[in-house]
């Protein structure tokens, strides 16, 4: 009887472990999915479904995005989390679920380090320090300048929640310059308030300023990245303005996929290697990433959980710094 229930177990454990895991001759047979935590329009969304035709031509199956929005990242999280992990769904995410949201939330239905498994990151999203031309400032110097000048009076907006956050409070503790956070809801809202002086300084993708400040609406200080952006050839990444960013990497808003933690490693190396070759295309860098202000990241999964965790540590230090209270 013994050897019946022993039988059993390992009898039943291994149906498990086969309908988790995908035979490496067959997978993939059916349409993959990538759970995104952006609606429909955004960047990330539209990043990728530009990406899904290639992925797809690659991996002889279907890629079909679907947008799980709200909290910050939460339900789409939740739902990677629960999802099947036999290599056909992905994840997609911004920084700020697996970064910014265990700092900022104290009571998360999802744990960043232990839920998924990092597949790659596919883009930084860079980010431009503009201001509201009213102001009179040119460089980051003379921002910093402007508000010990006027201590108290000047605000920066920031997307709620966000990575954003942690770049000005670098640039604070950095300078010891005076500046107010003011949250808003995205990109959008932030790009409108720094339009109408309603809050002159602001942290936001290019992307969403491009156009903006080709018209002398917005004027830009400085990008986040390790280079100069394609787009703003004449504007100085943070490490040139002078400011203290020269000696330490920059604190980056990066777009990665992920897979349900149990997934296998034919797909996530398979997914892996494949989204490469997309990024890798001339014609795709030139129609999706350079117009839009980002930037390629060749990181192996390893390196990318490794990068993660830095950021983690890095987030809850600058949270903590600035006096921002978990909720």
């Amino acid at each position: 009887m013994k050897n019946r229930r022993s039988q059993a177990t390992v009898g039943a454990l291994a149906l498990a472990f086969a309908a988790a895991a995908p035979a490496s001759e067959e997978w993939p047979s059916r349409p993959l999915r990538i759970i995104v935590s952006q609606s429909a329009g955004g960047q990330g969304d539209l990043f990728l479904r530009a990406l899904s035709k290639p992925l797809s031509e690659q991996l002889g199956q279907p890629v079909i995005i679907e947008n799980r929005t709200g909290g910050n990242g939460v339900i789409a999280a939740n739902a990677c989390k629960t999802a099947r992990p036999d290599g056909y769904t992905l994840c997609a995410f911004y920084s700020d679920p697996i970064v910014s949201n265990p700092a900022l939330f104290k009571d998360l239905q999802y744990d960043p380090n232990t839920d998924f498994r990092p597949v790659m990151p596919v883009f930084f999203s860079t980010l431009v320090l503009g201001t509201n031309p009213s102001l009179g400032v040119k460089t980051v110097k003379e921002l910093v300048e402007f508000s010990k000048r006027n201590p108290g009076t000047l605000n920066y907006a920031a997307p709620s929640y966000s990575v954003s956050i942690t770049f000005m409070e670098r640039l604070k503790r950095e300078t010891g310059a005076s500046m107010t956070y003011i949250p808003y809801r995205g990109g959008g809202e932030v790009t409108l308030s720094i339009l109408s002086g309603t809050t002159p300084v602001g942290i936001i993708s290019l992307a969403n300023l491009t156009s903006y400040i080709k018209d002398g609406k917005i004027v830009p200080l400085a990008v986040d990245s390790a280079k100069r952006a394609p787009l703003l050839p004449n504007v100085p990444t943070m490490a040139e303005s002078g400011v203290g960013f020269e000696h330490s990497r920059p604190f980056r808003t990066w777009f990665g996929l992920f897979a349900p933690a149990a997934t296998p490693d034919l797909p996530v190396d398979r997914v892996h290697a494949s989204v490469r070759r997309v990024l890798q295309d001339p014609t795709f860098i030139h129609d999706v990433l350079v117009p839009n202000g980002l930037e390629d990241i060749d990181y192996t999964p390893a390196a990318f959980a490794a990068y993660i965790k830095d950021d983690q540590v890095r987030a809850k230090e600058t949270f903590a710094a600035a006096g921002v209270q978990a909720q």
